[in-house]
């Protein structure tokens, strides 16, 4: 059994916002409107090679991630790890003993992470604060303000104790030790997993990237990589491409 180790947010599905007007498969609704998608390449991949177990590793919530139900229903994930790999669902449901774990290596580095969520909530531009949980939260700014805030809170931070990254909406706050790479090694020590790849494409992705001896990454990552069993794609985005560099990685013929 080959286990795939993947982010999903553009690189596994990307967002209507960015569809690629190309052959592609619903993963996701929101509100009843279509929210993301999967390339048809990808999805019959993944699909009709059940040899390939796949562990969605993702930075998404437990609600966040229930919405993607391609990986439930089509592709019978047992396994899925959220929260930057700081819980552990199987078959849907929290396992309480992994994320007990999780709190004990980030207790103290959680201290930083709860001084940061107060600074944050007096900001006049906060939109919305979630706090995912005791190692974890993220904070919606409006649009003008994203940057700024980013790197107001970057200057504040302990980053020793600490990870602060963001995206297009979002600002995210994490415990330094609830990362993927950690989460990643955890997994494969308790399941014994030798046999993996990875693939993932922004900052959150660099620890467990770095940590395979097989590598799927996005061009942005170029340089930021020390693994040098890492296959780079050109894309604009990871996901469009993910299916034909599996593809390749894996052996399979198309």
């Amino acid at each position: 059994m080959k286990v795939l180790f993947s982010d999903i947010d553009n690189t596994l599905v990307f967002s209507h916002r960015k569809n690629n007007g190309g052959m592609n498969v619903v993963a996701e609704y929101l509100n009843g409107k279509e929210q993301s998608f999967m390339t048809q390449d990808l999805y019959n991949l993944l699909l009709e090679h059940k040899q390939i177990e796949i562990i969605p590793v993702t930075t998404r919530t437990i609600e966040q991630y229930s919405r993607l139900f391609v990986f439930d229903q089509d592709f019978k994930c047992e396994y899925a790890l959220v929260c930057n790999g700081g819980i552990l669902l199987r078959n849907g449901s929290v396992d309480e003993q992994w994320r007990n774990e999780t709190l004990r290596i980030t207790h103290e580095q959680n201290k930083e992470v709860c001084r940061l969520l107060d600074f944050v909530k007096n900001e006049h531009s906060l939109l919305k604060l979630e706090t995912v949980d005791e190692f974890m939260f993220y904070a919606v700014f409006d649009e003008s303000s994203i940057v700024d805030m980013y790197e107001q809170l970057s200057r504040e931070a302990d980053l020793n104790q600490v990870m602060v990254e963001k995206d297009a909406r979002k600002i995210y706050v994490i415990a330094k030790n609830a990362n993927k790479g950690t989460a990643i090694q955890r997994f494969q020590s308790e399941y014994q997993i030798t046999n993996c790849i990875v693939v993932g494409d922004s900052n959150f992705d660099i620890s467990m990237l770095n940590g395979s001896n097989r590598a799927i990454a996005s061009k942005e990552l170029v340089g930021k990589i020390d693994n040098e069993n890492t296959i780079f794609s050109q894309q604009e985005i990871l996901a469009y491409d993910v299916g034909r560099l599996l593809s390749k990685e894996l052996g399979v013929k198309k």
